[in-house]
């Protein structure tokens, strides 16, 4: 199979991009704590905004992956509890299965529940100002 140079150029572009911007990030940020540590007049100041500048990275990181295991263990509690929940209703779901197949003493019928659950009544909707068209005053 013949490889073609056009084939590779969107790649090679990405890349050098990539590169490109990396080093433009990294320029930057070297030429930031430059300009901090150069530009004032008080040398103690200067060496204290540089260490605290730099120590930003790994608070960042640090936030990062204490907030990515804190997650994991949260989704992987959620998880736990979904699995029990699901077991629960299958055992509850077992349970009246069996109940209900289970042969009954004389070949009697079930007996009624202890009480009934009607629904509610209807609402009756009234109105204030005369109709569902008439103006509210706020």
């Amino acid at each position: 199979m013949k490889t073609t140079h056009k084939d590779a150029t969107p790649v090679v572009t990405a890349i050098l991009v990539g590169i490109f911007l990396a080093l433009a990030l990294l320029g930057l940020v070297f030429w930031g704590l430059y300009s901090l540590a150069d530009g004032w007049t008080r040398p103690g100041v200067n060496g204290w905004a540089v260490v605290a500048t730099l120590l930003l990275v790994p608070a960042f990181l640090s936030g990062f992956w204490f907030g990515k295991t804190e997650v994991r263990g949260f989704l992987s509690g959620a998880d736990h509890m979904l699995d029990r929940m699901a077991g629960i209703v299958q055992q509850v779901a077992t349970i009246r299965e069996t109940t209900r197949t289970a042969p009954r003493p004389g070949g009697q019928p079930p007996a009624p529940p202890l009480w009934q659950v009607a629904p509610p009544p209807p609402l009756q909707i009234t109105y204030r100002h005369g109709g569902p068209d008439a103006p509210d005053d706020l």
